[in-house]
């Protein structure tokens, strides 16, 4: 049996610390909801609203009409990913009727195809190109903001990484906006053993 409950937001960036490969929370306005399995605590699914103005614009979205699947941090214990974030989602669809579609971006940096995503029944919109990003001689990463031209970035000593393409999914909240969306789907991404099967023609423009 599966529970969902809300949790904090401290409570959520611990979780993903530890079973997210961002390690991190976005900044921003989030819901936060804790996933129970037979009274055991499996991990969080995290929705942000606001993290990018532009988010829906090209759909037709107003910003207050939607939100983001930011994170989905899970032990690995629980039952298949799709049915929580099916759940999660009937409980988000439920709490926020205002909200017209949820977005969100699979990241082939981490060789992320958005297999749940598919599992669920989203509406895959293309691929768009990622910015680089700088890593210090630690690893680590350093916010593109904070860096403002290449002679910054080397006095401080730091790379700058190329980065993979992102694939952009959508979920519609309503009947009238998933017959919109529909006629936008694209053919899903599969993975093969000489990479992916789209078309350039897929990508977006931003």
């Amino acid at each position: 049996m599966i529970e969902i409950k809300r949790i904090s937001l401290k409570d959520a960036q611990r979780v993903c610390k530890v079973w997210h490969y961002s390690k991190t929370v976005t900044a921003g306005r989030t819901i936060n909801y804790g996933v129970w399995q037979e009274n055991n605590f499996v991990g969080t699914v995290i929705f942000g609203f606001g993290p990018c103005p532009t988010l829906g614009k090209s759909e037709g979205f107003k910003p207050n009409e939607i939100c983001e699947l930011v994170r989905v941090a899970l032990s690995g214990k629980q039952i298949a990913t799709s049915q929580v974030l099916a759940k999660c989602l009937k409980i988000f669809k439920k709490e926020n009727p205002n909200i017209k579609a949820v977005y969100s971006y699979s990241d082939m940096n981490q060789d992320h195809y958005g297999t749940i995503y598919q599992a669920t029944n989203w509406i895959y919109l293309g691929y768009k190109k990622s910015n680089h990003k700088w890593v210090n001689f630690k690893g680590e990463q350093i916010h593109n903001r904070s860096v403002k031209n290449q002679k910054v970035a080397t006095a401080r000593g730091l790379m700058k990484v190329p980065q993979k393409i992102k694939h952009k999914y959508v979920y519609p909240l309503t009947k009238k906006h998933k017959r919109i969306l529909l006629k936008l789907h694209k053919p899903y991404p599969k993975k093969t053993c000489e990479g992916l099967t789209e078309q350039p023609s897929d990508q977006l423009d931003k």
